[in-house]
């Protein structure tokens, strides 16, 4: 089960990078110069997720904690889709950055 909520997610969710240069700049119209701005808020989201998983309580609470994650990461990308502004788009990558290294550090955890 944990396999497949994994791969779902990784399938449906994180190739979001992909789409990101379209969106900013057709939905908020920025260039490459916003385009790295915004990339910085889910590098700090990514970062934010790496230090809340070092506590013991995560780690202990595996399987909610990753949960928590995966919705983490699923409101930050609607929140991105249906408010076209840069403010709320701004704090939704973050989010989506902290519930997808978050889940990625989990799973590879307890993959392994």
């Amino acid at each position: 089960l944990l396999l497949l909520v994994t791969g779902g997610v990784g399938l449906l969710a994180l190739p979001y990078h992909a789409f990101l240069p379209a969106y900013m700049h057709i939905e908020l119209g920025f260039g490459p110069e916003g385009f790295g701005i915004f990339l910085m808020a889910a590098g700090v989201g990514r970062m934010t997720g790496v230090l809340i998983m070092r506590g013991k309580f995560t780690m202990s609470r595996e399987y909610q904690t990753m949960a928590a994650f995966i919705v983490f990461s699923g409101i930050g990308l609607v929140v991105m889709g249906l408010v076209p502004a840069p403010a709320p788009a701004f704090v939704a990558l973050f989010f989506v950055g902290l519930g997808s290294m978050g889940m990625f550090a989990i799973s590879q955890s307890t993959f392994k």
